[in-house]
């Protein structure tokens, strides 16, 4: 899993994370590090960025033909809000847990650090690398001679994530800047409505409402080894009308926790029960071969997700609440003959 750490309770003597219920949490944050460990993490954190899934920089909220409903007066994303449960395939134990995770910033929210739209095809398109170098460059080299600056994630207060009764409060990580945590229950019911509320600081404060999805149940293999052919096909049980579903196929990554050297997404209504990848755009995926003898952390995955959405104004801004259940597989692709 390209992610980063959960973080544990406020209390100094904890060196790895405290995994509560979601019904007992009501604040967790993470511990103040030592100047020199957050000098020395803050550089992790800037080389795992680029995973995930991301909108352009300062874009609308959601990119339409990728799927999504964007902010119908198109302001730009000062960041995402997303609750989403994590089911991993066997050889992890089939585990399951719920990340909690929060990032804003006030000039422009980017997912994709290291990533530009190369091509598209469909419900679908492909993510590479920024082309062009860099003689100097204080930031991310976005193209030839051309810097741009690594995020400064922003503070919009407490943020309470609330549903079905329970409530969870984040705070924001003085490390890095985000908002992020995990649990063991899964922390919203199918129809149920989710809510992030922001007091708001340095991004203003909002209210974004989403519903919480049904449980994805798809065709995918049992020892979590999904072979990609030359246009491959996955599919699900349509359960969820009005909700998403998104494929995410992440290539090998340039370093162990370095971005990704593709990254193929795919989104649809959950009515469609699959989705198809063209060929043309499978024909950009690296080989991803050395999977097959894959396990544990040092394996990227990739994901199928079915997904809630909603958006508030903040500012001049738009936040996006997303809630999802994804399923985690190893993507295998031999583009040889």
């Amino acid at each position: 899993m390209c992610g980063r750490s959960p973080r544990a309770r406020p209390v100094a003597r904890y060196t790895r994370p405290v995994h509560v219920p979601w019904r007992s949490v009501r604040a967790i944050a993470a511990p103040a590090p030592a100047p020199a460990l957050a000098s020395a993490l803050a550089l992790a954190v800037l080389a795992v960025a680029g995973c995930g899934d991301d909108l352009p920089p300062g874009g609308a909220l959601a990119d339409a033909a990728a799927g999504g409903d964007a902010d119908p007066l198109g302001r730009r994303s000062l960041g995402e809000v997303v609750v989403a449960e994590h089911v991993y395939p066997a050889p992890w134990g089939a585990g399951r847990w719920t990340y909690l995770e929060a990032a804003f910033e006030v000039a422009g929210y980017r997912r994709h650090l290291f990533h530009a739209e190369t091509a598209r095809a469909g419900d679908c398109r492909v993510l590479e690398p920024h082309p062009g170098t860099c003689r100097t460059c204080t930031g991310i080299c976005v193209g030839p001679e051309t810097c741009a600056p690594y995020p400064v994630y922003a503070s919009a207060g407490e943020l309470e994530l609330a549903g079905g009764g329970d409530s969870v409060i984040l705070r924001r990580d003085p490390l890095d800047g985000r908002y992020q945590t995990r649990v063991r229950d899964e922390p919203f019911a199918p129809g149920a409505t989710v809510t992030a509320t922001a007091a708001g600081d340095e991004v203003a404060g909002f209210t974004a409402a989403a519903r919480g999805v049904t449980p994805l149940v798809a065709e995918l293999p049992a020892d979590g080894k999904l072979r990609l052919g030359a246009e491959p096909t996955v599919r699900w049980t349509p359960a969820d009308p009005g909700a998403r579903v998104r494929l995410t196929l992440n290539g090998d990554g340039v370093w162990h926790g370095g971005h990704y050297l593709a990254i193929i997404e795919c989104e649809v209504d959950d009515a469609a029960g699959a989705i198809t990848v063209p060929a043309a755009l499978m024909a950009r995926f690296p080989d991803t071969t050395y999977l097959e003898s894959c396990s544990f952390s040092k394996c990227a995955f990739s994901h199928l997700a079915r997904l809630g959405r909603g958006t508030a104004v903040a500012g001049d801004g738009a936040v996006e609440l997303r809630v999802e259940h994804r399923q985690h597989v190893w993507a295998i692709h031999d583009p040889s003959p």
